[in-house]
């Protein structure tokens, strides 16, 4: 697992759901990636390459959670 610690930045993939799939695709997500406790999910704008804005939600370390003491980068 990979994470930023608070005020990181980094450069990535965004994607945009489809209108007609958002419920069930937000769904799986969330299912995936809340599994764990180790995440806090936030809105966040962010600068697509294009000069776009766009509000997109992110799962953001928990800093708190025993997930960032497995790991060896934040011991």
């Amino acid at each position: 697992m990979l994470a930023l610690k608070e005020g990181g930045r980094t450069t990535g993939v965004a994607y945009r759901l489809p209108d007609d799939e958002i419920e069930n695709e937000l769904s799986l997500l969330w299912k995936r990636e809340m599994i764990t406790g180790c995440y806090l999910p936030t809105w966040c704008r962010l600068s697509l390459d294009d000069g776009r804005t766009v509000n997109a939600l992110v799962f953001i370390m928990d800093p708190v959670t025993r997930c960032m003491s497995l790991t060896p980068a934040f011991r």
